[in-house]
């Protein structure tokens, strides 16, 4: 469940914030825990 509500919470922040600083943060978590959970 967490892994599918941060998944979820970070396509939508990709899709709003797009490219922004805070973004880079995001995409590093993200890729770790999208890898780990994929």
């Amino acid at each position: 469940m967490d892994n599918s509500a941060m998944d979820g919470y970070a396509v939508q922040a990709q899709s709003t914030v797009g490219a922004t600083v805070p973004y880079e943060g995001f995409e590093k978590a993200g890729s770790a825990r999208v890898g780990m959970g994929q």
